[in-house]
């Protein structure tokens, strides 16, 4: 397409950018109708006026200002020379000139601003483009340049906005590399066709997966726009990597297990985190690797899978249990949560500010039950309970599945003996007693979870060895409302005999009547017509008579 393509420019000038102060409409006389494919003459910089502070960009700063029907281009007074000006003037307009070749639709008129120091990096707002001198003269700025002029969204669009990019810059993918990786993928690398955003991060990919990522990108872009054009491509979900691998020449079947459950996920990032995703109910999850947790594309994949299946899994299942209770669940989880990963600290729940801190991804499900069944009183015990009981019986953290598999199928042959650690003592009765009501399990799929974590808080319980806790992820820490607070009545509970009483109760009472329980923080005598200490003799009686 000829530059006299590239833009409709006075039609967007009053449109898009909150950041701008007055039109940069140029005099009448100064527009072509028939602009030809040759770059103008550098026009003259005047002043532009100052830069206010909008909530879209708060930066103030006055500006010298020279336009065309390409593009608007400002440069902060303080950082303006001419001769640089000039050379600037020519790489935007010659960029653009390169975009509009390659991608032939209509595009934008970005304006762009050259500031000293931007506030976050190069950074685009609807048309308008905010970067250093430095970003324009290193290409650095052209992602942004795209999508303003293109009007693309990147945050939806992560992989299309980096294949676009390269193909409209003229770039072609080496089909010969990713034929030979294609085929000789397995089923694992053969995800990166997924072309999840995490595939182009340096922090979670290799130098590989980078690449392979990249080069499918732009061989994928191109595939698309020949045959379906730019309008089909911007269109399409991504549907078409089947027939892509086909055009290659392999014969290979691909699958994206997370294209369902990530649809209308949005994809940033910051200084801090090198993924940001927020969700299709607007949850933020801000990631950073987490040693032998989150290190990889696919352990995010899963990862946030999960977060999205378990919940649902846990409100499907107080439906069907606990109707009458689900409609106080959905109000508490109604509003975005925001979730910060990270293996320093602790992982805690905020339910006023809506804030999850985790310091491991497994521990997602078990925080969010904590926003939807939030705390209240002093009987901190019963919270923790049902955190439990929701992530040991509706839907267990694959993690914890996994942890729990290798336990009872690699010590299937080990003995207790005189001198066997006490935690070890435990697994091993715990695995005894998991298997005198169930089955060897041959696959994670076979397992009870909440079986076998029943069975070994119950090997504790009935083999105690004085003055050694049972060790968990909890540390066995007594649940107490506060540091400052001696423990009330059910408090002296460490978190996993928490846990196996809640279970017990919810099998006698019903899921419904401990729901009822934490969410109008009754008495236990209310919620169970039966006296704290009663039901807790009762209980251990009936774990120790086995």
């Amino acid at each position: 397409m000829r530059l006299a393509a590239l833009i409709l420019a006075l039609l967007f000038l009053s449109t898009g950018c909150a950041a701008k102060t007055a039109p940069q409409t140029p005099p009448e006389s100064t527009v072509s109708a028939a602009l030809t494919p040759e770059l103008l003459p550098t026009p003259v910089f005047t002043n532009g006026g100052t830069h206010r502070s909008t909530k879209d960009y708060s930066q103030v700063f006055t500006f010298l200002t020279a336009y065309n029907d390409a593009c608007t281009l400002n440069i902060e007074t303080k950082i303006f020379d001419e001769a640089r000006a000039t050379r600037l003037w020519e790489t935007v307009t010659n960029d653009l000139k390169t975009i509009a070749a390659n991608v032939p639709m209509r595009q934008d008129m970005p304006e762009i601003y050259v500031v000293q120091k931007p506030l976050h990096g190069i950074e685009r707002i609807g048309y308008c483009l905010y970067c250093a001198a430095e970003d324009v003269e290193s290409g650095a700025y052209r992602e942004a340049l795209v999508c303003a002029a293109l009007n693309l969204d990147p945050l939806a669009n992560w992989w299309k906005t980096k294949g676009l990019v390269d193909y409209a810059f003229g770039e072609t993918a080496d089909e010969e590399f990713l034929r030979t990786y294609y085929e000789q993928a397995d089923d694992e690398k053969l995800q990166i066709l997924s072309l999840f955003p995490a595939y182009f991060v340096r922090e979670f990919a290799s130098e590989e997966e980078r690449s392979v990522a990249r080069e499918t990108a732009l061989s994928l872009t191109a595939y698309m726009i020949d045959r379906y054009g730019v309008e089909g491509f911007f269109e399409s979900d991504g549907g078409y990597r089947q027939e892509w691998l086909t055009a290659l020449g392999l014969d290979r079947t691909f699958f994206d297990p997370y294209a369902q459950t990530f649809a209308g996920y949005r994809y940033s990032f910051s200084l801090e985190y090198p993924l940001i995703v927020t969700t299709d109910r607007q949850d933020i999850f801000y990631l950073e690797p987490m040693p032998d947790d989150m290190e990889t594309p696919r352990q995010i994949c899963d990862f946030l899978h999960e977060a999205k299946t378990g919940i649902s899994a846990y409100l499907d299942a107080v439906k069907a249990e606990a109707p009458e209770r689900l409609q106080d669940l959905l109000n508490n989880y109604a509003a975005p949560i925001s979730y910060y990963l990270s293996s320093k600290g602790h992982s805690l729940t905020f339910p006023d500010t809506r804030k999850v801190t985790l310091r491991h991804s497994s521990h997602v499900l078990h925080e969010t039950v904590h926003i939807m069944v939030p705390e209240k009183g002093e009987e901190a015990w019963k919270y923790e309970a049902i955190a439990q009981y929701f992530t040991n019986t509706f839907y267990p953290p694959m993690a914890e599945r996994k942890m729990a598999f290798k336990a009872i199928t690699e010590l299937a042959d080990t003995k207790v003996e005189a001198d066997t650690d006490p935690f070890m003592e435990w697994i091993l009765r715990g695995n005894a007693i998991y298997l005198e009501h169930a089955k060897m399990p041959e696959k994670i799929e076979d397992m009870g979870h909440a079986l076998y974590v029943k069975s070994r808080i119950e090997a504790y319980l009935r083999h105690p060895r004085e003055g050694t806790k049972y060790p968990s992820v909890a540390e066995s820490y007594l649940i107490t409302a506060s540091a400052h607070v001696a423990p009330v009545e059910g408090n002296e509970l460490s978190y996993e005999e928490a846990y196996l009483f809640s279970d017990y109760l919810i099998e006698k009472y019903s899921l419904s009547a401990f729901l009822w329980y934490c969410l109008r923080d009754s008495s236990f005598l209310e919620a169970f017509g039966a006296a704290y200490e009663d039901a807790k003799t009762e209980w251990l009686a009936y774990v120790l008579a086995g």
